[in-house]
């Protein structure tokens, strides 16, 4: 931290980290908009997008370095250097340090704006939706001046341009010669004739339907909700690391964290190098599959038996992970100059809350 470089670059990265990604991990991780799980936002993830893009257009290298709210630290930390090149030297790196965080925004997020995903952006809210409507029939935008600003308050009471938005998607989707698929067309032509989203009707209030069109609906909730969040793998390695912590870093701990995980369903086969994220989710529904029709072929056969072999395996299970953890604390030297001590506010519990499984 002596470097001035280092304590610029540090500096930097909190700034951008707090304003540009925990304001959206933050809301990926409480939004529970109709599905009712957080994580599982596939459906308002285009919006994001527009919102995330919008706000990486706005922080360019002259507003961060004069008056751009939350980089107050970082320019502080500039009146360090006192020589010209030093202070040109970190302009430069600025602009290189935005032009990569809007290079990674469009690439990880521009595959939701496909015709293969767009499609669940049409069960985001009812204005929203009809924008993505527009475009999938690839049509003129159906909204006009008086409802053109629309007040999201999914997304945190931001105002949202209809025909920024409609532009914003338009762009993208016209890369691709690629079209939505047979289902998503009708959808999209029942949300341009007025079709609002049951779930985000009142419990009391009837929604007139016929057989067709809840079938359509049905289809679109069922596919589209179901599509995990990239962050539940991160997630689920921060939650572990926040229990490990909990525990002033005991070395036991990260062991018993270790043998539970090697025979857990939601990693089987998921700790390999160089596996994708769709290689994992995919593995990991196909042995959930798996176990879950052991499980019901055996209860079938016979349900008390079923029971008692699953009470022998949990059993079994429980011996054989004792066993691991006090033959390692047998075979590791304990060290006498390390003592437990208090930790009042671990880094996880920091983070935990702004990663999430992305």
């Amino acid at each position: 931290m002596m470097d001035p470089n280092n304590f610029i670059d540090m500096a930097l990265t909190m700034c951008f980290h707090k304003i540009c990604i925990a304001v959206h991990l933050d809301w990926l991780q409480s939004c529970t908009d109709l599905s009712g799980m957080e994580g599982f936002q596939s459906h308002n993830i285009a919006v994001r997008h527009c919102l995330m893009s919008q706000q990486s257009e706005a922080v360019t290298v002259e507003s961060v370095t004069t008056n751009r709210a939350g980089f107050s630290d970082h320019r502080k930390s500039l009146e360090m250097p006192n020589d010209n090149k030093s202070r040109d030297l970190q302009n430069k790196k600025l602009e290189l340090f935005l032009q990569q965080a809007k290079l990674f925004l469009h690439k990880h997020c521009s595959r939701w704006l496909e015709p293969s995903l767009l499609p669940a952006a049409l069960l985001s809210e009812t204005p929203l939706a009809r924008v993505i409507a527009d475009v999938v029939l690839q049509k003129q935008p159906t909204f006009t001046q008086t409802n053109q600003a629309f007040n999201s308050t999914i997304h945190g009471g931001n105002t949202i341009d209809s025909n920024s938005f409609h532009q914003f998607v338009e762009s993208h989707v016209g890369n691709s010669n690629a079209e939505c698929e047979r289902e998503a067309v009708k959808f999209a032509e029942m949300m341009c004739a007025g079709m609002d989203i049951p779930s985000r009707l009142e419990a009391n209030k009837e929604l007139l339907m016929d057989d067709d069109e809840h079938d359509l609906l049905m289809h679109t909730l069922s596919k589209c909700l179901r599509l995990v969040s990239h962050t539940q793998f991160v997630e689920f390695g921060v939650k572990e690391a926040k229990l490990v912590s909990d525990t002033n870093c005991s070395e036991a701990m990260r062991s018993c964290c270790a043998i539970v995980r090697s025979t857990h369903v939601s990693n089987k086969g998921n700790s390999k190098r160089d596996m994708s994220n769709q290689d994992k989710i995919v593995t990991l529904i196909n042995e959930a599959c798996s176990v879950m029709e052991d499980h019901t072929a055996l209860q079938g056969q016979d349900e008390d038996c079923c029971m008692a072999s699953m009470s022998m395996l949990s059993i079994a299970a429980s011996q054989k992970a004792t066993s691991r953890v006090n033959a390692w604390q047998t075979s590791k030297k304990t060290s006498k100059t390390r003592r437990m001590k208090t930790r009042r506010k671990t880094p996880s519990n920091k983070l935990d809350h702004r990663h999430s499984l992305l």
